[in-house]
């Protein structure tokens, strides 16, 4: 999860600083992430539950700002998919 916790933090940060301008929740963060196994699996278990801390925070805070999706690595999001989650954010 490359950097997704420090991007979550930076967000939060930006909520914070700018709470009255976007509290009304239009500034969306849209992230998900893919289960994976392998031999690094308890750093990816370890990382992924730092996330869902993070959004459960942010969201707590700041109201449905967050929106986490979580995938398989065998079955990855349809473009469908996809599309809709890009399309009910603002932030890119």
């Amino acid at each position: 999860l490359k950097g997704v916790p420090l991007k979550l933090l930076a967000f939060e940060r930006f909520l914070s600083q700018f709470h009255n301008k976007w509290k009304d929740g239009q500034a969306r963060f849209v992230l998900w992430t893919i289960k994976r196994s392998g031999p690094r699996q308890h750093d990816a278990d370890r990382s992924t539950t730092e996330v869902r801390r993070l959004v459960e925070r942010i969201n707590e805070q700041h109201g449905p700002v967050v929106i986490h999706r979580e995938f398989d690595a065998r079955t990855p999001p349809t473009l469908e998919e996809r599309v809709a989650l890009w399309l009910s954010v603002d932030v890119y």
